[in-house]
């Protein structure tokens, strides 16, 4: 029997490890398109507020926060504020693509 138990511990042992490696190259993902150093999820539209580097939400302000998971790099100072504490029950998307977000990030541009 304690052969047993070995072996279902280290299954378990085993599943927690591959669920954590995946959280962890999800966040790399999201953390390098975020970056840049990724597949560029931020395309030029044109005119639009969303190709021109401003927010797309109050078009005024230089977009200055990224969404994560997306990597939408889409809203100001200002407005991120709105987005990432929305009055619906439903938690904060992104405005491009509808995505839920997690969490923003900061981006300094140099």
């Amino acid at each position: 029997m304690d052969g047993a138990a070995t072996v279902d511990d280290i299954a378990t042992e085993e599943s927690a490890l591959l669920e954590s490696a995946e959280d962890e190259a999800m966040l790399e993902i999201a953390m390098e398109s975020a970056l840049g150093h990724g597949t560029p999820t931020y395309q030029s539209h044109g005119d639009s507020a969303e190709g021109s580097g401003k927010c797309v939400i109050c078009c005024d302000e230089l977009s200055t926060h990224v969404l994560v998971p997306c990597g939408h790099l889409c809203l100001c100072s200002s407005c991120v504020l709105l987005i990432m504490n929305p009055p619906h029950s439903e938690g904060p998307v992104c405005p491009i693509c509808r995505s839920a977000s997690s969490s923003s990030l900061r981006i300094h541009h140099a």
